[in-house]
């Protein structure tokens, strides 16, 4: 009887011994938390100026102080509904609208509330050469360059296209990004969290696990960068010389506060000002 339970005993030591896994590392956790489906997503793969990068700014306290009280993905679902709504007004692109939402119902109502007139349209045309001219000068950190032409795939890109010549409607790439965006706050708002919302929140505990791994670097930059929240707001700033003003155009609505709040809640809380600095200084 006495062999036979240490032939037990040996059986499930060598059992445990072999199923045993080593703790993640810190960038395997990364890796662990990357989008499954480009397309799905909305990362984009931008590529980064490294001589731009800033060290760590601070927000004024004052803006903490406006959700600080809010749970985190409260504040992701803020800053993804007023990022599609500013870039669906201020490009002109009619995207669809949210007319209900249950899981994040005192934000929507907000949210809808805050708007105000704007007399402002968008400058197609000149974008789209701006960007012709670009490529031509082999300057290629434009966000928009890297925008799909299609649904279901990351590719071909605004930048595949004007390099072979194609004939290109810049707008349809933001019908697209607009499309997926839409399709992610329906989501939020019925079942109360994306596949997006999920990675950012993994993101913030990696963060709370050890800040120092969200130091200002090339290497965290373009990590970040093509984090689709951030990929948004790079889109947004390099959209803002393009506006015009001009009576003969129809009024807009966008959001009064637009993203700027959650935003710079968020680049605080996860001592990311200096991606903010980078932001504003090489798309605006």
């Amino acid at each position: 009887m006495n062999n036979i339970y240490k032939y037990t005993l040996i059986l499930a030591t060598l059992s445990s011994c072999s199923t045993y896994k080593a703790p993640m590392s810190l960038n395997e956790k990364m890796n662990y938390y990357q989008p499954k489906s480009d397309s799905i997503v909305n990362v984009y793969n931008i590529p980064i100026d490294e001589k731009l990068i800033v060290h760590s700014s601070r927000f004024p306290a004052s803006t903490a102080h406006l959700t600080k009280k809010k749970p985190l993905k409260n504040i992701y679902f803020t800053a993804l509904y007023s990022q599609y709504s500013r870039l669906s007004h201020v490009s002109g692109i009619k995207s669809p609208k949210i007319n209900s939402c249950p899981n994040y119902h005192n934000e929507y109502l907000k949210l809808k509330k805050d708007t105000k007139n704007t007399n402002q349209y968008f400058s197609w045309d000149r974008f789209e050469k701006d960007l012709e001219k670009q490529v031509e000068q082999k300057i290629t950190y434009s966000p928009s360059l890297y925008l799909p032409l299609t649904h279901n795939s990351t590719m071909p890109r605004v930048l595949d296209y004007i390099k072979s010549k194609k004939p290109l409607n810049i707008s349809k790439s933001y019908k697209i990004h607009l499309t997926k965006i839409y399709r992610e706050l329906s989501e939020l708002c019925e079942v109360g969290s994306s596949t997006n919302s999920y990675n950012f929140q993994n993101i913030y505990a990696t963060f709370v696990s050890d800040k120092s791994y969200f130091k200002s670097n090339k290497e965290n930059l373009r990590r970040f960068i093509n984090v689709p929240i951030f990929t948004n707001e790079t889109l947004i700033k390099s959209f803002e010389k393009y506006q015009h003003k001009n009576s003969r155009f129809p009024a807009s609505l966008t959001t009064k506060t637009d993203s700027s709040a959650s935003m710079k809640y968020i680049y605080q809380k996860l001592n990311l000002t200096w991606l903010s600095n980078y932001i504003e200084k090489k798309y605006r």
